[in-house]
């Protein structure tokens, strides 16, 4: 039997705590993360990689909708996922038929409790069935990646970027959702992708040394450890290494 496993978004953590002991409880289906807001929701699934996710429509920082805009902006697949809803906002709710149909599964009504146990079982077959017919297709020309060519195309601001992945320097956070992805050439390229989606699609060897850059280690000339700082080749400027990014780079060249 196929395991589900799902994401929960949900501002209540009583109900959110509920949720996740009686879906670990159900055959088929587990929690693979939770979260309170958009921002802790949208890095837990950049992690966890959810098969279907579990929707209240109003959290920490906005809402579901938003959350699911900004996976949506970073080119990043949404999974089937069921929407739970108080009364009040139903009517937002059946809004996402028309934003978000493709992906949406269920609304359904709090409290969802005298419904869950014949509920359950149907909504994990749609979902079976959703992932199922899913082509696993890439948005239309966003990334793509040629492992044995070390090859990543990006599509940002309508131009197709060819990076060699061997010959990227490091790549540093542009802000408002991009991206500067510095070549050993001396190219410097800014696209419409976060870090974090980045990181997702590149080898161990180009590794985040702080919160806005990531280096490839394989072009370390040395690191200082007096300042804590990354010198790589044929580049003058140091890069700090944050505290709790040392300890995996030493480990990494032990």
């Amino acid at each position: 039997m196929k395991t589900i496993r799902f994401f929960i978004l949900e501002d209540m953590p009583d109900f959110r705590v509920a949720l996740e002991q009686t879906i670990n409880e159900s055959a088929g289906c587990n929690v693979c993360g939770a979260s309170d807001s958009v921002e802790g929701g949208f890095e837990g699934i950049l992690e966890s990689k959810p098969d279907a996710l579990l929707l209240d429509i109003k959290i920490f920082g906005g809402t579901a909708f938003h959350l699911l805009q900004r996976l949506k902006d970073n080119q990043i697949p949404i999974p089937p996922f069921i929407i739970i809803t108080g009364h009040e906002d139903f009517e937002l709710a059946q809004q996402a038929v028309n934003d978000w149909g493709q992906q949406l599964v269920k609304i359904l009504k709090k409290p969802v409790w005298s419904y869950w146990n014949d509920i359950l079982p149907e909504i994990r077959a749609a979902i079976i069935a959703r992932l199922n017919q899913s082509t696993h297709d890439e948005p239309e020309n966003s990334i793509s990646l040629n492992e044995t060519r070390d090859v990543l195309y990006i599509r940002s601001n309508q131009m197709t970027h060819r990076f060699q992945i061997s010959d990227i320097l490091f790549l540093e956070v542009a802000g408002e959702g991009q991206t500067t992805i510095v070549m050993a050439d001396g190219r410097q390229v800014t696209v419409r992708k976060t870090l974090n989606v980045l990181m997702n699609l590149l080898p161990e060897y180009i590794r985040r040394i702080n919160r806005f850059n990531a280096a490839n280690i394989h072009k370390m000339q040395y690191i200082n450890h007096e300042d804590d700082t990354l010198i790589l080749e044929g580049y003058s400027r140091p890069l700090s290494i944050g505290d709790p990014y040392m300890q995996d780079l030493k480990a990494m060249l032990s």
